[in-house]
């Protein structure tokens, strides 16, 4: 590119660059332990067996409100074990050896230097913390409590790295720093801080190990299953069946407790342009990335749902229609102002919107249909905007076309 580095040629060099000094460094600080030994290659050929028989799977986990999905890796807890029990060439063997994506060189690069990242400096915890312990369980305790936490930290921290690089979400919007996501991850961790100990008491309880990661694994892809039947795969959203089932409940709740909701039914503007222009890809960005932005406006309680193509429906709890009105246009102005990150450079992207709010003869199609309506009158308008239709279907003023 004219002498200058890509984005991702960045990230890539800079991944690989703190992997090999997260490399040398623990190299230097490792204690002198015998690199060859039965035990040694042991514990490393039981680690790869036990590995390659679970496979590489990461089990993606959302929540029922649509938040993006976070990945539970039936990895981590091989990786820790080899952080503790094993010196820095035989680490490097392991990290080599384990089941990988083969799909492309960018992938393995990333799986490689992040893993290589982890386990170092789980590893320069776990010795700096033992070495200065009392001796015996006790201690070896907590230099794994120790490690396990920094494992649990760095990962995050890498992880949220990348994304953000990649022009993602800021780090404090990721679902790995959520508490289904932290309890996951310490959840990984465990298993192999638990099997760290075992292996300080015999080698042979390694065959444990794989069995007890498997089990893990299918419970999070049934969990995964779940998750599946109730969320669209490609933004993480809410499906309609699901986002449907919940708003008949939202409705029965409000007129049960004399509350109100409303609905935003949202378009993402000129898609068919879109992938015309800049290719499938681009398009597919696009629709995660209004994904994005709804997850950031929205709050807790609200529901976001994919429709589906490039169509979403937002339900509000306990919200009139002035206020339903302001969160949809301060929704179409955050994804009109920040863009699509799409290389070489950004998207400019736009929706329009219909907002609609809960009448008393409203049924669950009803409420579905004025939403809709009004959206067909700010496309119909020149898009860009948000329209409001009533229940007398006496349209308020709209939104004007503004960033």
């Amino acid at each position: 590119m004219h002498g200058v580095l890509s984005r991702r040629a960045v990230e890539y060099t800079v991944l690989a660059g703190l992997a090999v000094l997260c490399l040398v460094t623990a190299s230097v600080q490792s204690p002198s332990v015998a690199v060859l030994s039965p035990r040694i290659a042991l514990i490393t050929a039981g680690l790869v067996v036990a590995a390659h028989l679970v496979g590489r799977e990461q089990v993606a986990l959302g929540s029922d409100r649509g938040s993006r999905s976070v990945l539970y890796s039936v990895q981590a807890p091989f990786v820790l074990v080899g952080a503790t029990q094993l010196p820095v060439p035989w680490m490097l063997v392991l990290l080599l050896a384990l089941p990988r994506n083969w799909s492309s060189w960018r992938s393995q690069l990333t799986d490689l230097s992040h893993q290589c990242i982890t386990m170092m400096m789980a590893a320069m915890a776990y010795w700096w913390v033992l070495g200065g312990a009392q001796a015996g369980w006790a201690g070896m305790v907590t230099a794994l409590t120790a490690c396990s936490l920094i494992f649990v930290m760095v990962n995050a921290a890498v992880v949220s790295a990348v994304i953000w690089a990649r022009g993602g979400p800021e780090p404090s919007q990721l679902p790995i720093w959520t508490p289904t996501g932290m309890i996951l991850s310490v959840g990984e961790a465990g298993v192999g801080a638990v099997a760290s100990f075992c292996l300080y008491v015999s080698p042979w309880t390694l065959v444990l190990l794989a069995p007890v990661v498997a089990l893990l694994g299918l419970q999070a892809s049934a969990m995964q299953a779940a998750e599946g039947a109730s969320h669209d795969a490609r933004t993480g959203l809410l499906n309609q069946p699901t986002f449907r089932h919940i708003v008949g409940a939202e409705i029965a709740r409000a007129r049960r407790h004399d509350r109100q909701v409303s609905v935003i039914m949202l378009d993402l503007d000129h898609l068919r342009e879109l992938n015309s222009s800049f290719g499938h890809l681009a398009g597919d960005a696009a629709i995660a990335a209004v994904a994005d932005r709804l997850r950031e406006q929205l709050r807790e309680e609200d529901f976001a749902c994919r429709w589906g193509g490039e169509e979403y429906t937002v339900l509000l709890p306990d919200t009139r229609m002035a206020d339903a009105f302001a969160v949809a246009d301060r929704i179409r102005r955050a994804i009109a102002s920040e863009g699509v990150p799409f290389a070489p450079g950004m998207l400019s992207v736009t929706t329009s919107a219909g907002v609609a709010e809960l009448s008393p003869e409203d049924t669950v199609d009803s409420l579905l249909q004025r939403a809709d309506d009004a959206l067909y009158s700010a496309k119909e308008q020149g898009r860009n905007r948000v329209e409001v239709l009533a229940a007398t279907s006496a349209r308020s003023p709209s939104a004007p076309s503004t960033p």
